[in-house]
This record gives structure tokens, C-alpha cells and sequence, in this order.
């Protein structure tokens, strides 16, 4: 009887043990909870495959996986409702939402994530993009400071010659095809392989001196201008998104950032504390939600990584 109670002891406790390791592959709001680094992508992968597997064959349905998208509400200003995309996607892995002094991230290495919250303590991180194919990244901060992995090699001379003559370093910008735009301090803009009408409509602003304040190249062609306060000039966006520029601008309230995603989905801070946002991957539009919730200060997100723990 003592060898039962024993082996039964022991087994409870092993079973437990691979239930926690099991939520440490797979389930990123457990591993920031207890401050756990993530796990190989190679591991989760195989994790999720076993684990639908096993239901498959026992005849359960698969749950919805954090990567695919599923309608959502996100809490836009004064508290109204906003829709999330319907459409079926399978948005990128990897992610990232800047606040004022912390950030949300998921498919980081742990590395590269725990740089971002040191930064983003400090207040000194300014902006975080994924590369247009998803597999590099750039983050900004403070004056000039840069660092970054697996960018093209004329953004890295632009971004080094404006560090060591004391440029500052305002936003980076990247696009499909190899398409990047870097905007400094003073207003300049350096950019490569944008889109035709993009570039025509960026030298007209140069021409008659109205300043940009941000370029948003979404994955599928679109982009956005963003000028002065609720100023803006876009093309292939989402009615959606457009009608939301619009009434920004006829309330006069300030666009503060606009991100483009894969597949018709975008995100929109406006106003002081105003939210509204389509087609974000679930995990993300979850935490954008909770961020709304807590009055924390959501000041920009960018979506279009590559899984690169």
C-alpha cells in the first residue's frame, strides 16, 4: 500500500512538472508572469503539433492557436467598442506594443526582449519596426542611439552617419520589397525602392516645406502620411481605416500613429488616449485591450515579424 501511495506521489508530481514546462512552450502570458525566457520557436512548434495530435485522435477539437486571428473587440476612446477583422489570417509571430515606460512583446528572443524593457524603463526607447520581410529588426532610442540585426546595408550607413554627426534619429519605416524610408530631426527623409506615387507625394511635401511626421508602408502596398497634427495622405488602405483618418481629422484630433498589417488589419492611436485597431493577431489585440483597460499609454505597436526566439 506504502509502494502505491508512493508511485501514485511521484507521478502526480511528474505530471505536474510537464504541465508547467508545457505552458512555458506555449502560452507567452505564463512565461512573463513567473519571468521566464522563451523557448526555442522548434520546441513550440513541436509542442503545438503533439498537442493537436493527441486531441485529433481523442476526438476533441483544436483550440484556436495565439497566432490565428479570431473577431475580436478592442476598447477604442471613451470606452466604445471597436471590430476586429473577420476575415480567416495567419498574422505574423512576432510582435511588439511600446508604451510609456514598458512594452508587450511576443516571439522575442529573450535577449532582444529584456533589451526593450531596459529601454523602455528608462524612457529612452523611441521606436521599435520589424524589417519588411520580417526577419530583421531596428529599435531607436534616445537622440540617435540604434540598434538593430539583419538590415539593409545602406539603412545601416544612413543610421551610422547620423549618429556620428548628431542627427537625431526620428523614425525608420519599412515596406515589401526592400523598401525603407529613414525621416531625421530636422526633416529629412532618405529612403529606397518606395512606391512610385509614395515617392512623388513625399517630394511635393519637401517642395512646398510641410513636414512629415511619420510614413506607415504596410506589407501589402499600401502607406500613410501622417503631417502636423491630424494632416494625412494615403493610398490602398482599408475603408475602415480611412473613414477613422477622417473623422480624426474633421474632429481635429491628433493622429498620433498609424501601423499597416498583413491582410487589411491596422492599428490607430489618436486623440490623448483613443484606440481603434482591425485585424490584429489575437494575442496582440488582447493586450491592446488590457493596455486600454489599465490606462496605460500605448504609443506605437509593430507587427510584422518573423517567430525569432
Amino acid at each position: 500500500m506504502e509502494t502505491a501511495t508512493a508511485v501514485i506521489a511521484i507521478a502526480t508530481l511528474v505530471l505536474t512538472v510537464l504541465a508547467c514546462v508545457a505552458q512555458w512552450m506555449v502560452v507567452p502570458e505564463f512565461r512573463r508572469r513567473f519571468g521566464l525566457p522563451d523557448p526555442p520557436e522548434a520546441v513550440t512548434r513541436g509542442v503545438k503539433k503533439l498537442g493537436t495530435f493527441t486531441r485529433t485522435f481523442l476526438g476533441s477539437k483544436p483550440a484556436a492557436d495565439a497566432g490565428d486571428a479570431v473577431p475580436q473587440p478592442l476598447v477604442g476612446a471613451g470606452g466604445a467598442a471597436v471590430a476586429a477583422a473577420t476575415a480567416p489570417q495567419r498574422p505574423a509571430a512576432a510582435w511588439v506594443l511600446l508604451l510609456a515606460d514598458d512594452v508587450r512583446t511576443h516571439g522575442l528572443p529573450e535577449e532582444l526582449r529584456r533589451k526593450l524593457e531596459r529601454r523602455a524603463r528608462d524612457r529612452t526607447l523611441k521606436a521599435f519596426s520589424f524589417t519588411g520581410d520580417g526577419r530583421g529588426w531596428l529599435m531607436l532610442y534616445g537622440h540617435n542611439g540604434f540598434s538593430g540585426d539583419r538590415l539593409p546595408p545602406e539603412l545601416r550607413e544612413e543610421l551610422e552617419r547620423a549618429n556620428r554627426t548628431r542627427s537625431e534619429i526620428a523614425d525608420v519605416a519599412f515596406g515589401p520589397d526592400g523598401a525603407w524610408l529613414l525621416l531625421l530631426g530636422d526633416g529629412t527623409l532618405v529612403s529606397r525602392h518606395l512606391p512610385a506615387a509614395l515617392a512623388g507625394k513625399l517630394e511635393g511635401y519637401r517642395r512646398s516645406g510641410s513636414p512629415v511626421r511619420q510614413v506607415a508602408l504596410g506589407p501589402d502596398g499600401g502607406w500613410v502620411v501622417l503631417r502636423g497634427a491630424n494632416g494625412f495622405s494615403h493610398e490602398a488602405i482599408p475603408p475602415a481605416l480611412d473613414g477613422r483618418l477622417i473623422e480624426c481629422n474633421r474632429s481635429r484630433q491628433e493622429i498620433r500613429r498609424v501601423e499597416l498589417l498583413a491582410n487589411g488589419g491596422w492599428l490607430l492611436l489618436h486623440g490623448h488616449d483613443g484606440v481603434a485597431a482591425e485585424g490584429l493577431p489575437e494575442v496582440a489585440g488582447a493586450a491592446v485591450a488590457h493596455c486600454r483597460k489599465c490606462g496605460a499609454d500605448l504609443r506605437a505597436g509593430s507587427f510584422g515579424g518573423r517567430a525569432l526566439a
